[in-house]
């Protein structure tokens, strides 16, 4: 008898064709498909596998061309926040960093779910925030004696993480920058940490007179890079000072590994009395410049190969009536069919005050030009917070959807 009543509820249970199935689970979020691995066998082998994670995370990307896309707040005491870029009301998600260290860490990079963080160590991790997998990457062999990479002792690391599309892998880039200006450069070489290998590698690339402009209000990751999927491929950002004392890019190609240099749109920067900053903007390099007077205005980056570069104004955002003297924007991304901006406010001190609360605006393009404040609170005092744009994703530091 209950033989009979297992297979009559079985029977109105529709086997759904595979295709079908997967159809469904890509459109799932990543907090939901990690429990529904342990559904069947079936379904852990389709959400775990390399195939199905870069479907899902070429789902998550349109989803972002939509404004989809959440804003990781960071901290530099262990604090990581997630909060989805529509969300006016400032209820955010807090995330667990799985590694305890009493003095922090830095984000020095951003790709496709994963993110490059440093401990003050100097130990360099790769980390799903939205998986909670981490990986503590081994140390390059050209790391010298300790506290030669530190400010003011001469030269500071720059670091970025992007993905090489033309071989599935995932790599960390580590420069050599100067921290002062006097201090002669020689030839660059950088280091490249390969994920699949998981090993690092050197390579030779041209060098640039440079160094680098260590003011928090003027940088995104500190020292770390903006990276930009294009259809070509990944391209690193770093904003640096060059010798003549003029604002620039750094841009590192992640598949050709070339560094070439990009200078900002004609009188933008600091030089010429704004506060200039880098940002990512529907995937491309944008420079954001606050002017005291005429408001925000956001540049992108058109790239024509590696050789020819041109510049086009998004969006000017008149000055706020409400903004101080020592206020500027931080312009983080576009919500609603580029309807909106999302900005941070930020100050020009040296760190971002010790408060527990930080200030948002969203911006309203439209004829009467509205701005809808919104806080965004912290548990505890933090010297210094930053926002950078985000995508969920199944990818993982240790193999999970990655051949090998």
């Amino acid at each position: 008898m209950a033989k009979k009543k297992r297979q009559k509820k079985q029977s109105f249970m529709p086997q759904l064709p595979p295709e079908i199935i997967t159809d469904i689970l890509l459109r799932l979020p990543v907090e939901l498909l990690l429990r529904l691995r342990f559904v069947c066998k079936a379904w852990e082998s389709l959400i775990t596998s390399h195939h199905f994670v870069q479907m899902h995370l070429n789902h998550a990307i349109d989803d972002d061309k939509r404004n989809n896309r959440h804003t990781v707040i960071l901290s530099s005491y262990n604090s990581v926040k997630l909060l989805r870029s529509g969300a006016s009301n400032g209820k955010v998600v807090n995330v667990k960093f799985p590694l305890k260290n009493p003095k922090g860490f830095k984000v020095v990079g951003c790709c496709n779910g994963l993110l490059c963080v440093v401990l003050y160590d100097d130990a360099i991790f790769l980390w799903n925030p939205s998986t909670g997998d981490y990986k503590k990457l081994p140390v390059p062999s050209s790391v010298e004696s300790p506290g030669q990479e530190k400010f003011g002792l001469g030269y500071q690391d720059l670091l970025g993480l992007g993905y090489d599309s033309s071989i599935d892998d995932y790599k960390v880039v580590k420069l050599r920058c100067k921290a002062r200006a006097e201090i002669p450069m020689g030839t660059t070489t950088a280091d490249i940490y390969m994920l699949k290998s998981d090993s690092w590698k050197k390579t030779q690339v041209l060098s640039y007179n440079v160094y680098f402009d260590f003011k928090p209000e003027h940088e995104n990751f500190l020292n770390g890079a903006l990276y930009c999927r294009s259809e070509k491929n990944g391209v690193l950002y770093w904003k640096v000072i060059d010798f003549n004392f003029n604002d620039a890019v750094l841009r590192f190609d992640i598949r050709d590994e070339k560094l070439t240099m990009v200078y900002p749109p004609h009188d933008v920067g600091v030089a010429h009395g704004r506060i200039f900053r880098l940002g990512v903007f529907g995937g491309s390099l944008c420079v954001v410049q606050n002017h005291q007077e005429r408001g925000v205005e956001i540049w992108a980056l058109k790239e024509d190969g590696d050789v020819k570069f041109s510049w086009s104004k998004l969006v000017s955002i008149p000055r706020m009536e409400k903004m101080r003297p020592n206020w500027f924007l931080a312009p983080i991304c576009f919500t609603k069919n580029g309807g909106e901006v999302l900005m941070s406010v930020r100050r020009k001190e040296k760190y971002d005050s010790f408060s527990r609360q930080k200030k948002f605006y969203l911006y309203k393009q439209d004829e009467k030009a509205t701005f809808k404040e919104f806080l965004i609170h912290y548990t505890s005092y933090c010297l210094w917070k930053e926002e950078i744009t985000f995508i969920e994703s199944l990818v993982s530091p240790n193999g999970v959807g990655t051949e090998r």
